[in-house]
């Protein structure tokens, strides 16, 4: 005996209840971010972006820099530039009756008349050497006053790294490094700024 289909009338047929909850398109699902939430992140980069620059300007470019005054010594901090000249010149002009380089090979110190030139390796050969140099040398010799010759994208840097090591008055004197090398010191500048204000925190 065949079983035969019976099909009920539309009024007859069950009814399937709607699934509860948002319906799931077929494929994968797109997010789409807030044309708001992208505008402010765009304003956020423009902002932190104008903040960099004008912080690279006042200082590492357009650093505050004090005219030469009279002194105890002179020291001159290596580095790229006429700094080495500059230091001379103010030692023959009579600003201050000792001048001390750093240098990388101590035995090459030129010569001044009426001027004591020291010449130092510093220990380390960094900024952080120097302005340690600076302060023993200040305390074997009494010096109050002092003279600091670098460039202009140290010149913060160093007087933050002096300040910690010799607590008498600074007179910072800069000179335009090469134009060419602007990029690197600009990069090399912020990196070793924020190793002596992160890391190395003392003298």
């Amino acid at each position: 005996m065949s079983r035969s289909l019976v099909r009920l009338p539309r009024q007859f047929r069950p009814v399937v209840p709607a699934p509860i909850g948002p319906a799931v398109a077929d494929g994968p699902v797109r997010r789409r971010f807030p044309r708001r939430a992208i505008l402010r992140t765009a304003a956020a980069l423009v902002v932190l972006f104008i903040l960099f620059i004008g912080a690279t300007l006042a200082i590492i470019v357009f650093p505050p820099t004090d005219r030469p005054a009279r002194a105890n010594a002179i020291l001159m901090l290596g580095g790229a530039g006429d700094r080495r000249d500059r230091a001379l010149e103010l030692a023959r002009a009579g600003y201050a009756p000792v001048l001390a380089l750093s240098t990388p090979n101590a035995r090459h110190c030129p010569t001044v008349p009426n001027v004591k030139v020291i010449c130092f390796r510093p220990d380390p050969f960094t900024t952080q050497g120097e302005a340690r140099e600076a302060g023993r040398l200040a305390a074997r010799y009494g010096w109050t006053r002092m003279i600091f010759v670098t460039d202009r994208s140290q010149n913060v840097r160093a007087r933050l790294r002096i300040d910690r090591c010799y607590a008498g008055k600074k007179i910072m004197v800069s000179v335009d490094p090469p134009f060419r090398d602007w990029p690197y010191l600009i990069a090399y500048q912020w990196s070793a700024m924020f190793k002596a204000l992160i890391w190395q925190r003392s003298c």
